[in-house]
């Protein structure tokens, strides 16, 4: 997969951070989820300055945000669905049991977001990028 780049003094270049927030903020959920984005591996999930986020301090997150009528959350973080072993858990089954067995969702693999907000996932280990370098 080849993936644009820019140079943000150009003319209509956007930082990634930005770019991606407004990609999450455009596909519309059922209000009857509570969605989820941010930095993850299949081990730990991480906030927008890269700090580690615990996994008890997303439950209480999402506790916050839990309203009625909401039955599913989903995790849109990368390989959040998936177990790092045979004998570990998903991040996505580590939230649920903290939240009483509420049904959580996690990708299975890195996520890709589409401007229309629309979501995906491979299973690649690396992404190259063209420099103008």
């Amino acid at each position: 997969m080849f993936v644009e780049t820019c140079v943000l003094r150009e003319k209509g270049c956007i930082p990634a951070a930005k770019a991606v927030y407004e990609y999450t903020i455009a596909e519309e959920f059922h209000p009857s989820v509570l969605s989820i984005s941010m930095h993850a591996s299949p081990w730990r999930l991480y906030a927008g300055d890269m700090r580690i986020v615990t996994i008890e301090e997303l439950a209480e997150i999402a506790k916050s945000q839990l309203r009625d009528g909401m039955k599913r959350i989903v995790l849109i973080a990368s390989w959040t669905g998936v177990a790092p072993a045979a004998t570990a858990k998903s991040l996505a089954q580590k939230l649920s049991d903290l939240l009483d067995g509420f049904p959580v969702s996690g990708m299975d693999g890195f996520v890709w977001i589409a401007k229309d907000g629309t979501v995906r996932t491979t299973h690649q280990a690396f992404t190259i990028k063209r420099s103008e370098r």
